[in-house]
């Protein structure tokens, strides 16, 4: 009697135990079905990145006040430096006109009816580092040396009076905003500093005066077009 109760026993355990592993196998199941499937991440797009390459070539179109204008080569050695020849048109015309009151008098051979006229040309060399502040905006920092040569003036009655010759060596630094209108073409604003020396040689209606000096200063700010190819 009692082995068969054990027996008993033994056949339920079993069978609860057999019951048991059928639910843990079906719940299993349930679960990798419902598990949902991953998916890589997305891959972004860098939006903020410089769209040049190294040996691209550019040009710069600058105009400074009335008178001042630039064209410049742009050579990439990376997205973000590159190579930049500047090159500085400067030209100017004018009329002096004296008018006298009653009981003044001017120097002998002192021309009441004059023209100005005059103009320069400079040529820089230097670097130029880019770096972008969002889809289409960028930042351009500029450090270029190089020199000049300028010419100026005055003629009365068809003679000239007076005549000045310049040449300096210049040293200038440019910070310039600029948007990318298309991949190829940005419109934009800069604003330097300057530092030159200056050799001087005016001869005048009555003397002859040179001079050297040196000058430094905040420079005019400038509209630009770029174009890359």
């Amino acid at each position: 009697m009692r082995a068969l109760f054990v027996r008993h026993m033994l056949q339920g355990a079993a069978r609860v135990a057999v019951v048991a592993i059928g639910i843990s196998t079906t719940a299993l199941a349930a679960g990798a079905q419902q598990a949902p499937a991953t998916t890589p991440p997305a891959v972004r797009r860098d939006t903020s990145s410089l769209p040049f390459h190294d040996d691209q070539w550019g040009l710069d179109f600058g105009i400074s006040g009335s008178s001042t204008y630039r064209i410049g080569a742009v050579r990439f050695t990376s997205p973000t430096r590159a190579w930049i020849l500047d090159g500085y048109v400067n030209g100017q015309i004018g009329r002096q006109q004296v008018e006298l009151s009653s009981g003044d008098t001017l120097p002998s051979g002192y021309p009441l009816d004059a023209i100005q006229q005059g103009g320069s040309v400079s040529l820089l060399v230097g670097r130029r580092a880019y770096r972008s502040l969002g889809t289409r905006a960028m930042r351009t920092v500029s450090l270029a040396i190089g020199g000049g040569f300028g010419y100026d003036e005055s003629l009365a009655d068809g003679e000239r009076t007076a005549r000045r010759l310049n040449s300096n060596a210049r040293l200038q630094f440019a910070v310039g905003g600029h948007y990318r209108v298309t991949p190829s073409l940005a419109l934009g604003a800069t604003f330097g500093l300057g530092a030159a020396y200056t050799w001087s040689d005016n001869d005048g209606p009555y003397a002859r005066q040179r001079s050297q000096y040196f000058s430094a200063g905040l420079g005019a700010s400038e509209l630009t077009l770029s174009l890359f190819f």
